[in-house]
């Protein structure tokens, strides 16, 4: 993940910070902008760092940063729907291109995406081995898996915790399709999984905003209010959801994945005409 972020960031040079800084004139501009931003740079995190970033700077007001973090949650989404896809076919190929791209061109651009290529190679051959590592392990420790994500509150907290650990949804995110690629995981227990992954990627942000002015902190509270209101809208409704997502694909990485953009694309949606509002209630964070 940090090869992926790091090759398209280097892609995109100074253009993603200068396309916050100078297209978030409003707040849909705002919007927009992170959602742009983290489709080219493939992390949320890496976009709402630098969002509390230019915050602390007075580039952004409280308004306009709190739209670039509703942007990027759901910029984040083109990662996961590519990580659905079969590890075992897109490893290999994407490896080679990765390596042939970064040692045969000499125009900096190129290496870039080939960094990128080999991070997302990577990627899915650590997912291909996650996914043969489990297969042996279904007779026992399928049984385990399923009693322990009986309770969804428990699941919520198991995926907050692995994206806190990871640094990435995304990432978390990969590690469920493969659970439900092996059987491991049935289709509504992986998405209290993933409604925990946008929980936990918030804490980066969190410990981040802590040496900064007030203003990074409040964006970074609002970022994990958001994702809090997200997880608790959509978890009474768990198996209405689910059913939902079973007829957007036949593929459950692909439910998963189009659960994962249901959640953020919905709850940013919905938060979006709130920021005032919002801007109102983060006026208690010290």
């Amino acid at each position: 993940m940090y090869g992926i972020q790091t090759g398209l960031t280097g892609m995109a040079g100074p253009g993603v910070r200068r396309l916050l800084a100078r297209w978030a004139g409003s707040t849909w501009s705002a919007f927009c902008a992170g959602l742009v931003a983290t489709a080219l740079a493939q992390s949320s995190t890496a976009i709402t760092l630098l969002t509390i970033g230019l915050a602390n700077a007075r580039l952004l007001d409280l308004p306009r940063a709190m739209a670039v973090v509703l942007g990027a949650n759901i910029g984040t989404c083109a990662t996961v729907q590519i990580l659905s896809h079969d590890p075992g076919t897109v490893a290999l190929p994407a490896v080679l291109a990765g390596l042939a791209l970064r040692l045969c061109s000499k125009r900096p651009p190129l290496q870039n995406l080939g960094i990128a290529c080999l991070g997302f190679g990577l990627v899915f051959a650590a997912l291909y081995l996650l996914q043969y590592a489990l297969t042996p392990l279904k007779a026992g420790f399928g049984h385990w898996i399923s009693g322990a994500t009986r309770n969804p509150l428990h699941t919520v907290a198991a995926g907050s915790l692995l994206a806190a650990l990871l640094h990435s949804s995304s990432a978390a995110t990969a590690v469920a399709v493969a659970l439900v690629r092996e059987g491991l995981l049935e289709l509504p227990a992986a998405l209290a999984l993933v409604f925990g992954n946008n929980i936990g990627t918030c804490a980066t942000g969190l410990v981040a905003s802590l040496a900064g002015a007030r203003i990074g902190r409040q964006v970074a509270v609002f970022h994990l209010l958001l994702n809090l209101a997200g997880t608790l809208s959509f978890l009474p409704l768990l198996p209405l959801f689910a059913h939902l997502v079973v007829l957007t694909a036949q593929d459950p990485a692909r439910q998963i994945a189009n659960a994962h953009t249901l959640f953020n694309v919905i709850s940013s949606l919905a938060a979006l005409p709130l920021l005032p509002a919002a801007a109102r209630l983060l006026a208690f964070v010290p």
